[in-house]
């Protein structure tokens, strides 16, 4: 069994180390035959100009690293269906880029359906501007690698292997990758407990969780 060190608190965990993502959007339509290069040109000017807002909250909030990511809602013309591709290149501004950006729509459509057009016209209609602010690594939120030892408490357990026994607690941040901790004993983490049933063992993987062998077929 693998068990992360976060398991009671795995959603808390994936919220810390998750990037920051706002997405602005407007509807402009157009084709690819009859590109409209000044409207779209305003459109996403207006969600750089939105996305720069929320990039200053952030920095504010000492999140340096921001980027933009582009895409649009597209579709082959008179289909039903739109998918969201990532634009190819930031700004579409000559005939070669909209060549780029039919290309780019008609091998999204070859992966996602297996059949494509080439050269049949691509509807435009929502364009997309999401601003992505970049945390720190999970290593630097983590803090040092803990290091093997530390102290050792002891308590009264029930297992039904063998009924009230003495068992070693371990604090679960004093042990390094490739620590063992032999059953019946508890490992305390800050956000859960893991039991370690007689004839288990837990061992400290090289990406810092526990694998818990055991001991049956």
């Amino acid at each position: 069994m693998l068990v992360p060190r976060t398991a009671g608190a795995l959603s808390a965990m994936g919220g810390q180390f998750s990037d920051v993502v706002a997405e602005f959007s407007e509807t402009h339509l157009t084709d690819t035959a009859r590109f409209d290069f000044a409207g779209v040109e305003a459109l996403l000017e207006g969600l750089d100009a939105r996305a720069a807002e929320f990039a200053g909250r952030l920095h504010r909030r000492g999140i340096e690293a921001t980027r933009v990511e582009y895409a649009v809602e597209a579709r082959y013309a008179y289909q039903v269906w739109d998918l969201e591709m990532a634009l190819p290149l930031e700004r579409i501004r000559d005939e070669g880029d909209v060549k780029a950006v039919a290309e780019a729509f008609d091998a999204l459509h070859e992966r996602v359906y297996t059949v494509s057009q080439p050269g049949h016209t691509v509807e435009l209609l929502t364009w997309k501007a999401r601003l992505i602010g970049d945390l720190e690594t999970t290593e630097k939120l983590l803090g040092p690698q803990a290091t093997e030892g530390g102290a050792v408490r002891g308590r009264r357990a029930y297992f039904p292997e063998t009924g009230w026994v003495d068992v070693e607690v371990h604090d679960g941040a004093t042990l390094a990758p490739g620590a063992t901790v032999a059953g019946p004993a508890l490992i305390a983490e800050p956000s859960s407990t893991l039991v370690v049933y007689p004839g288990m063992t837990a061992r400290v993987t090289d990406h810092d969780n526990y694998l818990v062998e055991t001991g049956r077929e």
